[in-house]
């Protein structure tokens, strides 16, 4: 509990910062004000269809298809691993006896939709075993496609 603890300390400054950080003009306004070009329901989806692809496809084909060419991996032990070579640590990962799977739980957007999260539960099956711990996707919407610019979880609380 006591990571989980830590992790969501660092992750909610750098989520408001962030989202602090990304205020443009709303692409569309009405007499209300803005109105919000994305909804929660998109990046949830976007979520399911990573899920769905790390299922049919495996983990590694499945991060490297929604992962931005700037993701930050934070893994147990280790600094953040960033860019390309997050992209680098995904693709020399042997996923061959490895079946991830996950079903998001909740999902945010900010107002401009750009920039959103989604959390849940790993379910990570081998032969020997079977591991459940949570887990933290961060998206950003890029050329019109929701790609995930922070990925993380905790085991073993």
């Amino acid at each position: 509990m006591k990571i989980c603890n830590q992790i969501l300390a660092f992750l909610i400054p750098v989520i408001l910062l962030t989202a602090c950080g990304l205020q443009p003009e709303p692409v569309f306004k009405d007499s209300e004000g803005p109105v919000t070009i994305a909804s929660p329901a998109e990046i949830l989806q976007a979520d399911i269809d990573f899920a769905k692809a790390s299922k049919e496809r495996g983990m590694k084909q499945a991060f490297i298809k929604f992962m931005a060419k700037e993701a930050v991996l934070l893994r147990p032990d280790r600094s953040p691993i960033t860019g390309a070579d997050a992209i680098e640590y995904i693709s020399q990962i042997d996923d061959s006896g490895l079946l991830l799977s996950w079903i998001p739980e909740k999902a945010t957007v900010s107002e401009d939709g750009t920039l959103g999260y989604t959390y849940g539960m790993y379910t990570a099956e081998t032969d020997a075993d079977t591991l459940r711990y949570p887990y933290v996707h961060i998206w950003k919407k890029q050329e019109g496609e929701w790609k995930f610019i922070l990925e993380t979880y905790t085991q073993g609380y």
